[in-house]
């Protein structure tokens, strides 16, 4: 067998410290600048919206457009919450009352997609509000 020195394992525990550190100043200035772009984005979707401007395209950057998302609350009635969550186990045939708000948008998202495709424009799921549309910014490749 192969008998591995304990300096060589030392040294190997060195470097992967070393490569965590680096990994970790990496992701910390990758925070920062999705920060930033996060900020810069919310300006010029502000901007176009406020000068009525659905796309611009930016000779360097690509298309920038304004997007409609929509945004739906769980219910905060225990009634309606009720209501919307006995349709999800139809549904889906199994509980989801755990469920986070960032995955009940998504879920509620993909159903009205869905809807959408099938030509149901009068969709709506027991106990939940009609959602609220919001601008999102989306930047196209060159």
């Amino acid at each position: 067998m192969n008998e591995i020195s304990e300096i060589k394992i030392n040294e190997k525990i060195l470097l992967v410290r070393k490569l965590k550190d680096e990994a970790d100043i990496i992701e910390k200035q990758l925070d920062a600048k999705k920060s930033d772009m996060k900020d810069a984005q919310l300006e010029v979707d502000t901007w176009l919206e406020e000068r009525g401007i659905p796309s611009l395209k930016v000779d360097g950057a690509g298309t920038y457009y304004l997007k409609t998302e929509f945004s739906y609350k769980i219910p905060a009635d225990p009634e309606n919450k009720k209501q919307a969550f006995e349709y999800f186990k139809d549904k889906f045939g199994e509980d989801i009352f755990t469920i986070n708000s960032q995955t009940f948008n998504k879920i509620c998202k993909e159903l009205l997609d869905a809807a959408v495709q099938t030509g149901d424009d009068s969709f709506t799921i027991p106990g939940v509000e009609e959602p609220k549309p919001y601008k999102k910014g989306v930047l196209l490749k060159r």
